[in-house]
């Protein structure tokens, strides 16, 4: 009998300080920051690139064959796109 009082009772208090955290002391009230909202009068003008300024460009990659050395030649074109200096001797960019 005190074993299932017990539990009953560490059940209850346990719901009760997990959901206590879940609930606000206050309300909060928040107003507006400043230079976070626009204004009614200010006009905002939305840039969109064009196709051809979104075109990629197309490498032609050097065929480097099936082995590893050719593998990680392939990932290191592939990384540093086309900048050979960018590529470290292990075939990495960093």
């Amino acid at each position: 009998m005190i074993k299932k009082w017990s539990y009953f009772a560490g059940l209850g208090l346990f719901i009760t300080v997990i959901s206590s955290g879940f609930r606000p002391n206050e309300v909060k009230q928040f107003g507006k920051i400043e230079g976070f909202h626009i204004s009614e009068d200010e006009i905002t003008n939305y840039t969109v690139p064009t196709i051809d300024e979104t075109a990629k460009i197309n490498f032609n990659f050097p065929f480097t064959g099936k082995s590893y050395i050719g593998f990680k030649q392939a990932v290191a074109i592939k990384e540093s796109q086309g900048l050979y200096k960018l590529v470290n001797p292990y075939g990495y960019m960093g």
